[in-house]
Protein backbone atom coordinates (compact mmCIF):
# COMPACT_ATOMS: atom_id res chain seq x y z
CA UNK A 1 0.00 0.00 0.00
CA UNK A 2 1.60 3.30 -1.05
CA UNK A 3 2.25 5.84 1.67
CA UNK A 4 2.04 8.99 -0.47
CA UNK A 5 0.13 10.36 -3.42
CA UNK A 6 3.35 10.73 -5.40
CA UNK A 7 4.20 7.05 -4.82
CA UNK A 8 0.70 6.08 -5.96
CA UNK A 9 1.24 8.10 -9.14
CA UNK A 10 4.62 6.45 -9.76
CA UNK A 11 3.17 2.96 -9.27
CA UNK A 12 0.27 3.56 -11.63
CA UNK A 13 2.39 5.27 -14.30
CA UNK A 14 5.12 2.62 -14.27
CA UNK A 15 2.68 -0.29 -14.10
CA UNK A 16 0.60 0.97 -17.02
CA UNK A 17 3.78 1.54 -19.06
CA UNK A 18 4.94 -2.02 -18.31
CA UNK A 19 1.55 -3.48 -19.25
CA UNK A 20 1.88 -1.83 -22.66
CA UNK A 21 5.27 -3.48 -23.26
CA UNK A 22 4.81 -6.92 -21.71
CA UNK A 23 2.37 -9.28 -23.45
CA UNK A 24 2.68 -11.89 -20.68
CA UNK A 25 1.76 -9.26 -18.13
CA UNK A 26 -1.27 -8.37 -20.28
CA UNK A 27 -2.33 -12.04 -20.20
CA UNK A 28 -1.74 -12.26 -16.44
CA UNK A 29 -3.86 -9.23 -15.59
CA UNK A 30 -7.67 -9.41 -15.69
CA UNK A 31 -8.56 -6.06 -14.11
CA UNK A 32 -7.48 -3.52 -11.56
CA UNK A 33 -9.03 -0.78 -9.50
CA UNK A 34 -7.69 1.92 -7.26
CA UNK A 35 -9.07 4.31 -4.69
CA UNK A 36 -8.82 7.96 -5.67
CA UNK A 37 -9.83 9.97 -2.61
CA UNK A 38 -7.09 9.29 -0.08
CA UNK A 39 -5.66 11.47 2.67
CA UNK A 40 -1.91 10.77 2.83
CA UNK A 41 -1.22 13.50 5.47
CA UNK A 42 -0.19 10.96 8.12
CA UNK A 43 -0.80 7.32 9.07
CA UNK A 44 -3.98 8.10 11.03
CA UNK A 45 -5.51 10.11 8.19
CA UNK A 46 -4.53 7.39 5.71
CA UNK A 47 -6.16 4.71 7.89
CA UNK A 48 -9.28 6.83 8.24
CA UNK A 49 -9.62 7.38 4.49
CA UNK A 50 -9.26 3.61 3.85
CA UNK A 51 -11.29 2.26 6.77
CA UNK A 52 -14.71 0.72 6.59
CA UNK A 53 -17.22 1.32 9.38
CA UNK A 54 -15.83 -1.72 11.24
CA UNK A 55 -12.24 -0.36 11.01
CA UNK A 56 -11.16 -2.89 8.38
CA UNK A 57 -8.67 -1.35 5.95
CA UNK A 58 -9.33 -1.39 2.20
CA UNK A 59 -6.50 -1.62 -0.30
CA UNK A 60 -5.56 1.43 -2.37
CA UNK A 61 -4.80 -0.60 -5.50
CA UNK A 62 -6.39 -3.98 -6.25
CA UNK A 63 -5.07 -6.08 -9.12
CA UNK A 64 -7.00 -9.12 -10.32
CA UNK A 65 -4.90 -11.86 -11.88
CA UNK A 66 -5.95 -14.55 -14.30
CA UNK A 67 -7.17 -17.70 -12.52
CA UNK A 68 -4.01 -19.55 -13.37
CA UNK A 69 -1.22 -20.09 -10.84
CA UNK A 70 1.58 -19.60 -13.37
CA UNK A 71 0.16 -16.29 -14.58
CA UNK A 72 -0.63 -15.11 -11.04
CA UNK A 73 2.93 -15.99 -9.97
CA UNK A 74 4.29 -14.06 -12.95
CA UNK A 75 2.20 -11.00 -12.09
CA UNK A 76 3.25 -11.05 -8.43
CA UNK A 77 6.94 -11.45 -9.24
CA UNK A 78 6.76 -8.69 -11.84
CA UNK A 79 5.26 -6.35 -9.25
CA UNK A 80 7.98 -7.25 -6.73
CA UNK A 81 10.70 -6.63 -9.33
CA UNK A 82 9.20 -3.30 -10.31
CA UNK A 83 8.45 -1.89 -6.86
CA UNK A 84 10.66 -3.67 -4.30
CA UNK A 85 12.54 -0.44 -3.63
CA UNK A 86 9.42 1.51 -2.70
CA UNK A 87 8.50 1.89 0.96
CA UNK A 88 4.85 1.27 1.69
CA UNK A 89 2.48 2.43 4.40
CA UNK A 90 2.68 -0.93 6.21
CA UNK A 91 -1.10 -1.11 6.58
CA UNK A 92 -2.49 -4.57 5.92
CA UNK A 93 -5.75 -4.55 3.97
CA UNK A 94 -8.49 -6.79 5.33
CA UNK A 95 -8.03 -10.52 4.70
CA UNK A 96 -4.62 -10.15 3.02
CA UNK A 97 -1.22 -11.77 3.39
CA UNK A 98 1.76 -9.44 3.63
CA UNK A 99 4.55 -9.62 1.06
CA UNK A 100 6.21 -6.26 1.76
CA UNK A 101 4.94 -3.13 3.51
CA UNK A 102 3.73 -2.06 0.04
CA UNK A 103 2.28 -5.34 -1.31
CA UNK A 104 -0.27 -7.86 -0.02
CA UNK A 105 -2.38 -10.56 -1.63
CA UNK A 106 -5.48 -12.69 -1.08
CA UNK A 107 -8.06 -14.83 -2.85
CA UNK A 108 -11.73 -14.03 -3.21
CA UNK A 109 -13.95 -11.06 -2.52
CA UNK A 110 -13.47 -9.46 0.89
CA UNK A 111 -17.08 -8.29 0.97
CA UNK A 112 -18.31 -11.88 1.20
CA UNK A 113 -15.70 -13.31 3.56
CA UNK A 114 -17.28 -12.37 6.92
CA UNK A 115 -20.71 -13.67 5.88
CA UNK A 116 -21.51 -16.91 7.74
CA UNK A 117 -22.64 -18.58 4.51
CA UNK A 118 -19.25 -18.03 2.83
CA UNK A 119 -16.95 -18.56 5.83
CA UNK A 120 -16.72 -22.29 5.09
CA UNK A 121 -15.22 -21.52 1.70
CA UNK A 122 -12.14 -19.81 3.12
CA UNK A 123 -9.24 -20.69 5.38
CA UNK A 124 -9.63 -19.71 9.03
CA UNK A 125 -7.83 -16.38 8.47
CA UNK A 126 -10.15 -15.67 5.50
CA UNK A 127 -7.19 -15.09 3.16
CA UNK A 128 -7.31 -18.15 0.88
CA UNK A 129 -9.95 -20.52 -0.44
CA UNK A 130 -10.51 -23.53 1.79
CA UNK A 131 -9.64 -27.03 0.63
CA UNK A 132 -13.30 -28.09 0.58
CA UNK A 133 -14.05 -25.26 -1.88
CA UNK A 134 -11.41 -26.60 -4.25
CA UNK A 135 -12.78 -30.14 -3.92
CA UNK A 136 -16.16 -28.89 -5.12
CA UNK A 137 -14.49 -27.92 -8.40
CA UNK A 138 -14.66 -24.21 -7.73
CA UNK A 139 -11.65 -21.92 -7.38
CA UNK A 140 -8.23 -23.33 -6.66
CA UNK A 141 -6.56 -22.61 -3.35
CA UNK A 142 -3.00 -21.77 -4.11
CA UNK A 143 -0.49 -19.58 -2.45
CA UNK A 144 1.63 -17.73 -4.93
CA UNK A 145 5.28 -18.57 -5.39
CA UNK A 146 7.86 -15.85 -5.07
CA UNK A 147 10.86 -16.56 -7.25
CA UNK A 148 14.15 -17.08 -5.38
CA UNK A 149 15.68 -13.91 -6.86
CA UNK A 150 12.86 -11.89 -5.23
CA UNK A 151 12.94 -13.51 -1.78
CA UNK A 152 15.48 -10.95 -0.55
CA UNK A 153 12.79 -8.26 -0.83
CA UNK A 154 10.30 -9.94 1.50
CA UNK A 155 9.57 -8.47 4.88
CA UNK A 156 8.17 -10.08 8.02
Amino acid sequence: MPNSGSDLGIILKEFFAEIEKDSRLQTSLIAMKFKCKIDFTNTDSLKKSLALSNDEILAIIVIYSAQDKTLADYLLNKLIEMFHFMKGANLTPRYNKKITDLMYYAQGDGDFKPDDFYKNYYTEDLIFYAKNFEEQGENKNYELTIEPRNLKYLQD
